[in-house]
């Protein structure tokens, strides 16, 4: 999975980053670096809630 792409589609639909950070529950600094691509994965089930 591309997560910076799909990030950048979430983005692109409106959203900011900690709108998609609270939807999923995770922090807007963890959106952020699988943004930026500074962690490669997600766990397995915010990886889930991304999608």
């Amino acid at each position: 999975m591309n997560w910076p792409s799909l990030i950048q589609d979430l983005i692109g639909s409106g959203l900011t980053q900690a709108q998609i950070a609270a939807r999923v529950d995770t922090g807007q600094s963890h959106i952020s670096e699988l943004y930026r691509g500074g962690r490669k994965q997600p766990g397995w089930s915010l990886g889930e809630r991304l999608i």
